[in-house]
């Protein structure tokens, strides 16, 4: 089953119940019956002289156009009867013992019986499975005869009668069983020791859906184990070793082969979501410096979340290395909002300039923006150059991991007063923390002024509002998400990468649209911690736009002209804190209309208005030869 997404480009497969209700999505959104068409292909295997013919049943007599889809009123109830009739067809016209053929071509070598008539998806799959077989019976075979055309085989022990032919089947690739006679009466001096078939290729099959999940440490030991208590057999480390090697080939591709595939996913990436934003370096030697890309809703839809930017970066693991730069935003709950990835050689000047070159002409420059990162010394001089307008801004975390490695003083008493300085909203709670951190150490203060600067890393001296992006912390979450992904070949990281943002995309689209509130549900929270303290707050009228709010001992004016109080937290947050609740209760004024509109429900489901659609099956790619020829190596590095 495929559908349609766009005319021009190729159909995408359904292959899991994922993509089913990924479909289902897209057909939900959409009143248009025209739009996502369904393709269904159906394979008969008739006999064994005659090759595969893909052909598409009469559906109860149903209109079908030239593409082979059906046309219907109703997509779902088509689908339905699509199932429907290719069974009872196939029913009556395949025999029970061709039946078994047609649905159950073996695919996976690591199977619990064999027997004759079935089929095979090739000869290397019928030869594991074949091995796997002897091994968890104890048995060992050898090969008598083997071509393109038949395999068979025979006992190790030559006064056994057990034996095995298959050939291929119809002109067709894949081999059928023909004969298996499974009697054995072997020596038993031959079924002991080592076993013959345990070769590499076999651990390789026998694991490989092990380390379909990259978290998954599975170690060589592992591998020894496992095939101990699954097939009664030992193979050496080195062996178990080498198994694993060829299976994580198998799935994630070569390392040095995976450079070439970039210039045809970039391409499909820029072709199925239009906007996106791509580009990839290479030297002139055609080796892999940079490569960059933006999706094209995320360029659209970051109008929709604050104007803070929060750049970081992470080591690559795989077999070339390499360096990941990360952008990221909010959305208006407060989840990561990824904005652009890039691979580059390493973190050095030259690389981060060209980043944040990348990301200004995707994303350009908005008012109030600000960029947070780090301390290092590249991305200082990369931001200096780039945006030469915009506040820089240092995450809080790695300034105290700093002063603790610089000042080599207690760490409780220390964080406690330096976390207070850097989220103090006002002068006099910023002064309380400063002479905290003066009781710990004189130098601290002289430090975070002279070479730091103030307004590089506190809410009361910064020029642009922070709102509640003090630190790197959205960028490091996307670090920890990649933490397995980082060892993939950088083919299969940029599509991990996609399929990242694409889940997260979609998660944050359904949470949005489960919202029945004003605000999203973060915002909501804290609005309503605010109106709970409001309640005990007396209120002194001055007019009907300036107030006196008395909070225990101490008194605020709050503004509601201007959107003020001189506890700063209204402004600064731009969301009403206790004191101005307390005062538009009084008034019976909406305290909504006091908040920022990057907190909204509107703002939380503009952000996600869109789809990340996938790139569909490599095999089903329409790229222009002029890309496919593209050769990419692999960077030169020292092993």
């Amino acid at each position: 089953m495929e559908f349609q997404v766009k005319s021009g480009i190729p159909p995408m497969k359904i292959r899991d119940d994922k993509g089913f209700h990924f479909y289902i999505e897209l057909k939900r959104k959409n009143q248009d019956e025209t739009i996502y068409l369904l393709l269904v292909n159906c394979t008969k295997i008739l006999s064994d002289d005659q090759s595969l013919r893909g052909v598409i049943p009469n559906i109860n007599n149903q209109d079908i156009n030239d593409e082979g889809s059906v046309e219907s009123p109703s997509w779902f109830v088509m689908a339905c009867r699509i199932a429907d009739n290719i069974i009872e067809e196939e029913d009556t016209r395949i025999s029970k013992k061709d039946k078994a053929v047609a649905y159950g071509i073996i695919t996976d070598p690591c199977i619990d019986t064999i027997s004759v008539d079935q089929v095979f998806n090739s000869k290397q799959v019928l030869v594991n499975a074949m091995s796997m077989y002897s091994m968890k019976n104890n048995y060992q075979h050898k090969v008598k005869r083997s071509s393109t055309q038949d395999y068979v085989l025979t006992c190790l022990d030559d006064k056994s009668h057990w034996y095995f032919r298959a050939s291929v089947y119809g002109k067709t690739s894949m081999f059928k069983v023909r004969k298996f006679d499974e009697a054995h009466n072997c020596s038993l001096n031959i079924i002991s020791g080592d076993h013959r078939q345990e070769t590499s290729n076999v651990v390789r099959d026998y694991i490989k859906n092990k380390l379909m999940n990259p978290k998954r440490g599975y170690r060589p030991n592992d591998i020894v184990d496992d095939m101990i208590d699954d097939l009664s057999v030992c193979v050496s480390y080195q062996k178990a070793w080498r198994g694993k090697e060829k299976a994580l080939d198998l799935l994630r591709g070569r390392a040095n082969e995976s450079y070439s595939t970039l210039p045809s996913f970039l391409y499909m990436l820029q072709l199925t979501n239009s906007g996106t934003i791509t580009d990839f370096v290479t030297d002139s030697e055609f080796r892999f410096k940079y490569m960059f890309f933006a999706m094209g809703i995320f360029i659209q839809n970051w109008k929709h979340c604050t104007p803070i930017i929060v750049v970081d970066d992470t080591f690559l693991k795989s077999a070339y290395g390499g360096t990941l730069l990360i952008a990221s935003s909010q959305n208006a709950n407060r989840g990561i909002f990824p904005l652009d990835f890039a691979i580059v050689d390493s973190e050095n000047d030259v690389s981060w300039e060209w980043f944040m070159s990348k990301m200004k002409n995707a994303y350009g420059e908005r008012e109030g923006q600000c960029i947070i990162s780090d301390r290092h010394e590249s991305i200082k001089k990369a931001v200096t150059k780039v945006y030469p307008t915009l506040i820089h801004g240092f995450c809080s975390f790695h300034l105290f991991q700093n002063i603790k490695t610089k000042f080599r003083k207690g760490v409780k008493a220390l964080k406690d007063a330096f976390n207070g300085a850097s989220k103090a909203y006002n002068l006099t709670e910023f002064e309380k923390y400063m002479s905290d951190l003066d009781k710990i150490d004189d130098r601290i203060r002289p430090y975070l002024q002279n070479e730091v600067g103030y307004e590089k890393w506190t809410r009361v001296f910064s020029p642009n509002k922070r709102y509640s992006t003090m630190t790197s912390n959205i960028a490091e979450s996307i670090n920890s998400a990649l933490m397995a992904a980082r060892e993939l070949p950088v083919g299969t990281l940029v599509e991990a990468l996609k399929c990242l943002v694409q889940r997260w995309h979609l998660a944050n689209k359904d949470k949005a649209s489960s919202i029945f509130t004003h605000l999203s549900t973060e915002a909501e929270a804290d609005l309503k911690t605010n109106r709970n303290m409001s309640r005990k707050l007396k209120i002194e009228t001055s007019n009907l736009v300036i107030y006196t709010v008395l909070d225990g001992r101490k008194s605020f004016i709050v503004d509601l002209q201007n959107k003020t109080c001189s506890c700063d937290k209204f402004q600064y947050d731009e969301m009403s804190c206790s004191h101005a609740m307390a005062v538009l209760g009084k008034r019976s004024l909406s305290c909504y209309d006091f908040c920022s509109y990057y907190y909204t429900k509107e703002a939380f489901v503009a952000t996600y208005k869109d789809y990340v659609l996938p790139l569909g099956d490599p095999a089903t790619w329409n790229v222009p030869n002029e890309i496919k020829i593209m050769e990419i190596l692999p960077p030169a590095t020292r092993r």
